[in-house]
Protein backbone atom coordinates (compact mmCIF):
# COMPACT_ATOMS: atom_id res chain seq x y z
CA UNK A 1 0.00 0.00 0.00
CA UNK A 2 2.45 2.61 0.55
CA UNK A 3 4.58 1.80 -2.33
CA UNK A 4 1.26 2.79 -4.02
CA UNK A 5 1.16 5.87 -2.54
CA UNK A 6 4.78 6.77 -2.96
CA UNK A 7 3.83 6.32 -6.38
CA UNK A 8 1.34 8.40 -6.24
CA UNK A 9 3.08 11.01 -4.09
CA UNK A 10 6.21 10.92 -6.56
CA UNK A 11 3.89 11.44 -9.35
CA UNK A 12 1.99 14.34 -8.47
CA UNK A 13 5.00 16.41 -7.81
CA UNK A 14 7.00 15.41 -10.54
CA UNK A 15 3.84 16.62 -12.27
CA UNK A 16 3.38 19.78 -10.21
CA UNK A 17 6.80 21.17 -10.84
CA UNK A 18 6.90 19.97 -14.48
CA UNK A 19 3.27 20.30 -16.22
CA UNK A 20 0.92 22.21 -13.56
CA UNK A 21 2.78 25.10 -13.30
CA UNK A 22 2.44 25.76 -16.73
CA UNK A 23 -1.02 24.59 -17.24
CA UNK A 24 -3.33 27.37 -18.01
CA UNK A 25 -7.26 27.32 -19.64
CA UNK A 26 -5.36 28.09 -23.27
CA UNK A 27 -3.63 25.13 -22.78
CA UNK A 28 -6.64 22.82 -21.90
CA UNK A 29 -7.83 24.11 -25.11
CA UNK A 30 -5.36 22.91 -27.33
CA UNK A 31 -5.04 19.56 -25.66
CA UNK A 32 -9.08 19.54 -26.27
CA UNK A 33 -8.69 20.97 -29.65
CA UNK A 34 -6.11 18.40 -30.77
CA UNK A 35 -8.42 15.47 -29.24
CA UNK A 36 -10.93 16.45 -31.75
CA UNK A 37 -9.08 16.53 -34.85
CA UNK A 38 -7.47 13.09 -33.54
CA UNK A 39 -11.00 11.84 -33.84
CA UNK A 40 -11.83 13.87 -36.82
CA UNK A 41 -8.40 12.56 -38.94
CA UNK A 42 -9.25 8.84 -37.59
CA UNK A 43 -13.39 9.34 -39.26
CA UNK A 44 -11.75 10.89 -42.03
CA UNK A 45 -9.90 7.45 -42.42
CA UNK A 46 -13.01 5.63 -41.81
CA UNK A 47 -15.29 7.97 -44.29
CA UNK A 48 -12.48 7.07 -46.86
CA UNK A 49 -12.45 3.84 -46.45
CA UNK A 50 -16.09 3.70 -47.18
CA UNK A 51 -15.58 4.84 -50.88
CA UNK A 52 -13.29 1.51 -51.36
CA UNK A 53 -13.44 -2.60 -50.51
CA UNK A 54 -11.77 -3.41 -47.93
CA UNK A 55 -10.12 -6.07 -50.36
CA UNK A 56 -6.63 -6.20 -48.53
CA UNK A 57 -5.32 -6.65 -44.84
CA UNK A 58 -3.92 -3.68 -44.54
CA UNK A 59 -7.09 -1.57 -45.56
CA UNK A 60 -8.87 -3.79 -42.68
CA UNK A 61 -6.20 -2.56 -40.34
CA UNK A 62 -6.82 0.89 -41.00
CA UNK A 63 -10.56 0.43 -41.06
CA UNK A 64 -10.09 -0.98 -37.29
CA UNK A 65 -7.19 1.02 -36.07
CA UNK A 66 -9.69 4.32 -36.97
CA UNK A 67 -12.36 2.82 -35.22
CA UNK A 68 -10.59 2.33 -31.75
CA UNK A 69 -8.91 5.64 -32.19
CA UNK A 70 -12.15 7.95 -32.08
CA UNK A 71 -13.24 6.41 -28.78
CA UNK A 72 -9.39 7.11 -27.54
CA UNK A 73 -9.67 10.70 -28.75
CA UNK A 74 -13.01 11.28 -28.17
CA UNK A 75 -12.06 10.01 -23.75
CA UNK A 76 -8.99 12.14 -23.89
CA UNK A 77 -11.24 15.18 -24.66
CA UNK A 78 -13.88 14.51 -22.32
CA UNK A 79 -10.95 14.07 -19.75
CA UNK A 80 -9.82 17.59 -21.03
CA UNK A 81 -13.13 18.67 -20.86
CA UNK A 82 -13.80 18.07 -16.96
CA UNK A 83 -10.84 20.13 -15.91
CA UNK A 84 -12.05 23.31 -18.43
CA UNK A 85 -15.25 22.73 -16.91
CA UNK A 86 -13.82 22.97 -13.38
CA UNK A 87 -11.28 25.64 -13.31
CA UNK A 88 -8.47 26.38 -11.57
CA UNK A 89 -9.35 24.45 -8.44
CA UNK A 90 -9.47 21.37 -10.36
CA UNK A 91 -5.65 21.30 -11.64
CA UNK A 92 -4.48 19.73 -8.30
CA UNK A 93 -6.67 16.97 -9.58
CA UNK A 94 -4.89 16.84 -12.92
CA UNK A 95 -1.55 15.81 -10.93
CA UNK A 96 -2.63 12.81 -10.36
CA UNK A 97 -2.13 9.06 -11.87
CA UNK A 98 -5.72 9.45 -12.10
CA UNK A 99 -5.97 12.41 -14.37
CA UNK A 100 -2.85 13.45 -16.70
CA UNK A 101 -1.41 9.71 -16.68
CA UNK A 102 -5.35 8.43 -17.75
CA UNK A 103 -5.92 11.41 -20.25
CA UNK A 104 -2.18 11.07 -21.58
CA UNK A 105 -2.93 7.09 -21.71
CA UNK A 106 -6.51 8.00 -24.06
CA UNK A 107 -3.98 10.22 -26.37
CA UNK A 108 -1.06 8.32 -26.77
CA UNK A 109 -3.83 5.41 -27.80
CA UNK A 110 -5.29 7.99 -30.00
CA UNK A 111 -2.37 8.61 -31.35
CA UNK A 112 -0.93 5.21 -31.87
CA UNK A 113 -3.89 4.08 -33.76
CA UNK A 114 -4.55 6.83 -36.00
CA UNK A 115 -0.60 6.21 -36.65
CA UNK A 116 -1.43 2.47 -37.59
CA UNK A 117 -4.33 3.20 -40.00
CA UNK A 118 -2.48 5.75 -41.75
CA UNK A 119 0.61 3.60 -41.70
CA UNK A 120 -1.44 1.20 -43.36
CA UNK A 121 -3.41 3.33 -45.58
CA UNK A 122 0.10 3.80 -47.31
CA UNK A 123 0.72 0.24 -46.82
CA UNK A 124 -2.03 -0.31 -48.82
CA UNK A 125 -0.48 1.66 -51.93
CA UNK A 126 3.21 1.17 -51.26
CA UNK A 127 4.99 -1.37 -48.83
CA UNK A 128 8.11 0.87 -49.20
CA UNK A 129 6.04 4.42 -48.66
CA UNK A 130 4.41 3.21 -45.83
CA UNK A 131 8.47 1.80 -44.19
CA UNK A 132 9.17 5.73 -44.99
CA UNK A 133 6.62 7.33 -43.35
CA UNK A 134 6.84 5.42 -40.27
CA UNK A 135 10.06 5.85 -40.00
CA UNK A 136 10.08 9.75 -40.76
CA UNK A 137 7.04 10.38 -38.11
CA UNK A 138 9.38 8.21 -35.12
CA UNK A 139 11.86 10.66 -36.26
CA UNK A 140 9.98 13.47 -36.02
CA UNK A 141 8.37 12.36 -32.46
CA UNK A 142 11.48 11.71 -30.96
CA UNK A 143 12.84 15.05 -32.09
CA UNK A 144 10.13 16.68 -31.00
CA UNK A 145 10.59 14.98 -27.53
CA UNK A 146 14.07 15.79 -26.70
CA UNK A 147 13.11 19.62 -28.32
CA UNK A 148 10.53 19.80 -25.68
CA UNK A 149 12.57 18.21 -22.80
CA UNK A 150 15.89 20.62 -23.47
CA UNK A 151 13.48 24.20 -23.90
CA UNK A 152 11.58 23.13 -20.47
CA UNK A 153 14.93 22.48 -19.26
CA UNK A 154 16.05 25.65 -20.62
CA UNK A 155 13.03 27.54 -19.24
CA UNK A 156 13.11 25.89 -16.06
CA UNK A 157 16.77 27.59 -15.24
CA UNK A 158 15.84 30.35 -16.39
CA UNK A 159 12.76 30.69 -14.16
CA UNK A 160 15.02 29.83 -11.18
CA UNK A 161 17.31 32.60 -11.64
CA UNK A 162 20.30 30.46 -13.49
CA UNK A 163 22.06 30.89 -16.17
CA UNK A 164 20.52 28.51 -19.02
Amino acid sequence: MTDQRDFNSLYAKGMRTAVTERLTEATLERMRTQAIGGAGIALGVILLLLQTSLDSRALEIALYSAIFAIPAWIAAWQYVEAYMFCGKPSYEHFNSPKGSLVAAAFAISGMLLLLIAVVSLIWHMSPAGAVVFLAVSLAAAVLIYRHHNAVRTFADKASDGGSA
